[in-house]
Formats: C-alpha cells, structure tokens, sequence
C-alpha cells in the first residue's frame, strides 16, 4: 500500500476514538489491518488507522508504534469508567477489568513509542493540539468545548473507582493534570 502519511489512533475505549478520527483526523482516509496486521484498502495520501488497546491487538501495537506515528485520546480514567458503565457492558462485551487491563497496555506497550497524547478534557487540551502540529507537522485548528464527560454518566462502585484509583496511582495520569 502506498501512502504519504500513516497515523495510528491508539485508543482506549470511550477516550474520544471517533472525536479523534472524524474531526481532528478528518482529512485521513480510514483504513484498517487485516488478520495479518497488514494495512487493508486502497492507496491515499493520508491513512489512520485505529487499533484498541487490546490484548488482542498488542502484537500489531508493538509493530506499528514503532512504525509510524501514533496519536492517543486522553480523557480522566474515572470519566472513562463512568463512561463504559453508563453506555452498558452487554453492548460492548467489556468489563471494567477490561478497562483496566487496557490502560495498562498504553502504559507498557504504546507510551515506550512515545506517541502524541491529546486530552480532550482539559483547559490546556490547545497546547496539547499544539504539540501534535509541531510533531507532526499538521495545521489543525479547533473550536470545540472542552468534554468534560460524556453525555451519559453513571456512578461507579467503591470497588470500580478503587480499580481506577489503582492503576492512577503509579503517576503515570500526572502529565495530563488528572488527579486522584
């Protein structure tokens, strides 16, 4: 396949996936990898590509990750665990173990790649825009509110925001301003 650029959406679930490739992402044709983890579809001139952080998918992160360059929507983990409760398990299969394990695969798989994060949930979420253009070499401008939550929200349990807690607690959030 022949492209000129190719970016990877790396995501956790519910972190703003589809706001990342159909507003900020817009001009990139969509494609994604077959069972071979090679890239299906036509040629373009700009390619994204979403992959989930699964541990399905770990094998083609570690690939492509080091690859090309990679773009990560952030939003606050409880936000994010609010978000699966409230859009019901049943519809996605996940669990928030799922979750869980899929924050952790974005600490020790994609984050060594050093991929540019950009949080959607933050009042600095522009300086955040700004880094991606300067490492990418894009000019993308927004004029969207900050997302604070998704429209839907449920209450976790003590035990599901303990589990969120828990992976936030190596520091990791820090960077992004998300606290405890």
């Amino acid at each position: 396949m022949n492209y000129d650029r190719l970016i990877i959406v790396a995501t956790v679930h519910h972190t703003g996936t589809h706001f990342i490739e159909e507003d900020i992402l817009s001009d990139f044709d969509a494609r994604s990898l077959n069972y071979c983890g090679k890239i299906a579809g036509p040629s373009g001139k700009n390619i994204k590509i979403r992959i989930h952080l699964e541990p399905a998918n770990t094998e083609n992160l570690t690939k492509w990750c080091s690859q090309c360059e990679v773009v990560v929507p952030m939003r606050h983990p409880i936000s994010v665990a609010e978000s699966w409760k409230a859009r019901d398990k049943k519809m996605t299969q996940m669990t928030q173990e799922d979750l869980i394990i899929q924050w952790n695969i974005l600490k020790s798989v994609v984050d060594p790649h050093h991929p540019i994060y950009l949080p959607l949930d933050v009042p600095d979420r522009d300086n955040w825009l700004q880094a991606l253009n300067a490492k990418t070499g894009l000019n993308i401008h927004t004029h969207w509110p900050v997302i604070m939550s998704c429209n839907k929200s449920a209450e976790l349990t003590d035990d599901e925001r303990a589990s969120v807690f828990e992976v936030m607690a190596d520091g990791f959030f820090d960077r992004f301003g998300y606290e405890v």
